[in-house]
């Protein structure tokens, strides 16, 4: 771990399970290598909270420079950690080119009153239309009550990913209408998953893998398999992402070439 002093070390960001900016701070430099790689050419945005998630939040996109936030190594990251910062969210698209994006996402976004296994069933339906067009993906807990899809594609506008992402979610929706719904104002979505690919415009960026979450539980945005994702969000703590992480290594890194997702869906009629 990095020799640099922790402002306030001892300082109880999370009050509801004892989670202080020292323990905080061990969890990041555990799982520092994944973070860093995920980061290496992306521009962050962190959220803040100085004084603990009780307390007043902040969104930063550029450092006391007015330069983008870049996450060059370890010491970096516990700097950011001593000025309170708990959450890391990234593009999808690199900084040199940040209309163009390497990484489509689906995020499947529970309504009111939705349990996990309403998240469990319709993730499963993803699932399985991706296995139909044979795209690859990787899997992460939101971090809160949802489920996120990762493709690795081709470089393709972001405008072209979101619209090949909205052909996939409406599909969906138009099979589970009953559970599935891409509606975007709350009103309309009633007790259904809404199946988020507007993740995909430009400017909007993501949870990162690894990336505790601002919740009273401190719960992890945490990589799992397909045959976890019945498992409760709950399971996924800093403890248990630190030790399946030190006993199975990095399940959040691509294991394929990335896919011409256009050419994916044309193949099946779903050509945009």
């Amino acid at each position: 771990m990095t020799t640099l002093a922790l402002p306030h070390p001892d300082k109880l960001l999370f009050p509801a399970v004892g989670v202080t900016r020292r323990q905080l701070a061990e969890y990041y430099a555990a799982v520092a290598p994944c973070l860093l790689r995920a980061a290496k050419d992306r521009d962050l945005t962190v959220i803040r909270w100085p004084d603990g998630i009780e307390g007043v939040r902040f969104y930063q996109k550029h450092a006391a420079d007015g330069g983008s936030i870049r996450l060059m190594g370890e010491d970096d990251l516990m700097r950011w950690t001593g000025w309170g910062a708990i959450e890391w969210h990234a593009p999808l698209g690199p900084r040199e080119t940040p209309g163009v994006h390497d990484t489509a996402v689906m995020d499947l976004d529970p309504g009111p009153g939705l349990g996990w296994p309403a998240v469990t069933e319709a993730a499963g339906a993803v699932a399985a239309l991706l296995d139909l067009l044979k795209v690859p993906f990787l899997l992460k807990t939101s971090g809160r009550r949802g489920i996120h899809f990762y493709i690795h594609v081709l470089p393709t506008p972001c405008q072209l990913v979101t619209a090949l992402m909205a052909r996939l979610a409406q599909v969906l929706a138009d099979s589970l209408p009953d559970q599935l719904t891409v509606a975007r104002y709350k009103r309309d979505r009633g007790h259904r998953i809404y199946l988020d690919y507007l993740q995909n415009t430009a400017g909007r960026t993501m949870a990162m893998a690894y990336s505790v979450r601002a919740v009273p539980s401190a719960l992890v945005s945490a990589p799992i398999r397909r045959t976890e994702i019945g498992i409760a969000p709950s399971r996924w703590t800093m403890a248990a992402v630190l030790a399946r992480l030190q006993r199975e290594g990095n399940l959040f890194d691509w294991q394929h070439d990335p896919v011409p997702l256009r050419e994916r869906l044309t193949a099946k009629g779903l050509g945009v």
